[in-house]
């Protein structure tokens, strides 16, 4: 019986099994001589999406099937749509909130509400949705990796904003006019920011300018990296319950479980916020599976997920089987 991880049974599944479902009508080129060979060349020649019924390139060498369990999996991304996720599991920046400063806090509590709502939808009761196909997102690590750029490369520091002459930018508030009567009059008249508070003449501050903080480096890229991580992290959790839960129709049989078909999923081992560990980082390389880079002295898992060491400086290429 074969035992994987639930991260490495969809890279499994997506990259060694399901490949080897032929493409539906799969042609085998035109031939000269033969009855309606003019039709066949036209229906070569605008063939372009020759994916399998899974939506991968087919393996033209494979000489069986996919495994069933590979199949099941793939069934089993397709109950994910009304999957939602508690709003304290979306937290990007818990390892800076705890000795932030006040305006440091508010400024990195904006930055994660507009990473939400890039992300998330809200729900009742505080749930909150992934936007987009989260089936799409899981077969896309499956093939890729999981998603990586969350760890900084430096905290994001406190700076007064600045203008493009490098000068620390005022603020004030001034008051625009909205609606006027007959005679021209504004009679409605509402509060706004403007950004020309300092006066170059006097060389001083305007009465009632104020200045600006910013994050530097701006976080917003980060914390879209990191939303997307846990949404990945907590969706292998929820597929690895169902795939413990579901019963598929197989051989005939009704009610067969996917351990029953050959695959014991476990749990995943990776952090649901590994920013805030101090294990090796997980990493992806972008090479195709076949050429993924290796530290000497560690073995290339089968789903081609690999742990960086502490070693950086040399490394092997190993194939996956």
């Amino acid at each position: 019986m074969l035992k994987m991880t639930i991260e490495e049974a969809l890279a499994w599944a997506y990259r060694d099994e399901l490949p080897k479902a032929s493409a539906p009508g799969r042609l085998k080129g035109p031939r000269l001589a033969t009855p309606g060979w003019v039709k066949a060349a036209e229906t070569w020649a605008s063939r372009i999406d020759v994916s399998n019924s899974f939506g991968l390139m087919p393996d033209m060498g494979a000489s069986s099937p996919p495994h069933p369990a590979a199949v099941a999996l793939h069934e089993l991304l397709g109950c994910l749509d009304d999957v939602a996720f508690a709003s304290e599991q979306m937290e990007p920046f818990h390892d800076w909130m705890a000795d932030a400063g006040a305006d440091e806090r508010d400024l990195l509590g904006q930055v994660a509400a507009a990473a939400r709502e890039r992300a998330l939808m809200a729900l009742d009761e505080g749930a909150l949705k992934p936007r987009g196909d989260l089936a799409a997102r899981l077969r896309r690590c499956a093939l890729l990796g999981p998603p990586d750029g969350w760890e900084a490369a430096r905290r994001p520091q406190l700076r007064p904003v600045l203008s493009r002459q490098g000068q620390k930018k005022w603020f004030r508030i001034v008051q625009q006019p909205m609606r006027f009567d007959a005679r021209g009059r504004a009679v409605e008249v509402i509060d706004v920011e403007s950004d020309d508070g300092w006066c170059p003449r006097a060389k001083r501050p305007l009465k009632g300018a104020y200045l600006k903080t910013c994050l530097s480096p701006d976080p917003s890229a980060l914390a879209d990296d990191r939303l997307e991580w846990c949404i990945w992290r907590l969706a292998l959790d929820v597929v690895a319950e169902m795939a413990a839960e579901a019963c598929f129709t197989f051989g005939g049989y009704e009610r067969v479980t996917i351990e029953e078909m050959g695959l014991k999923i476990l749990a995943s081992h990776l952090p649901n916020r590994p920013w805030m560990t101090s294990e090796a980082r997980v990493i992806r390389s972008r090479i195709l599976p076949g050429d993924r880079q290796v530290a000497p002295g560690k073995s290339l898992p089968a789903n081609g997920f690999a742990l960086r060491g502490p070693s950086r400086k040399s490394r092997l290429t190993a194939s996956l089987s």
